[in-house]
């Protein structure tokens, strides 16, 4: 008896041995797989014109990325909602002059904790943070950085064939 147990817990120890790390870079396993809300609203002192602009920037390449969007006419955020991206954007001023703008892109997953006694909350989390400043050409510093931020998605998340 003492043998086939010291055998089965042997054997159990060798697949631990074997299974491959959970860990991540980005935390983006598994992101976007039901609807992402594309989350705006901390343009900040950007005309409407730009902002449609950065909007269909952005759906352009989630689309292209095959990442499936919550629809623009819909878009109060549902409590089934598992995943968002937070994009702030702030221009950066001198001498009472746009210089460039501050972006940020922000990839979220939606995070439920529960207290002592026993209300369940749920919020978003930022998992990762693709940012800098670019000059006053804000669409293609914005693109360069969906480039970064999908590249890592794609890699988290290959195609299946």
């Amino acid at each position: 008896m003492k043998n086939s147990l010291l055998l089965i817990t042997l054997l159990f120890s060798f697949n631990a041995f074997g299974a491959k790390s959970k860990y991540s870079d980005t935390g983006l396993e598994g992101w976007g797989k039901s609807k992402v809300f594309l989350n705006l609203s901390a343009l900040t002192l950007i005309n409407a014109f730009q902002k449609q602009a950065v909007r269909n920037k952005i759906e352009l390449r989630l689309r292209q990325a095959d990442i499936p969007l919550v629809n623009r006419a819909n878009e109060d955020i549902a409590t089934d909602l598992q995943f968002a991206l937070m994009v702030h954007i702030t221009p950066v001023i001198v001498n009472s002059n746009i210089a460039g703008y501050s972006v940020s892109i922000k990839p979220e997953r939606r995070v439920v904790y529960s207290d002592n006694i026993g209300i369940t909350y749920w919020s978003f989390a930022a998992f990762g943070n693709y940012s800098g400043v670019s000059s006053d050409k804000l669409i293609p510093f914005i693109d360069s950085l969906m480039d970064k931020f999908l590249l890592d998605y794609l890699k988290a998340n290959p195609k299946k064939e």
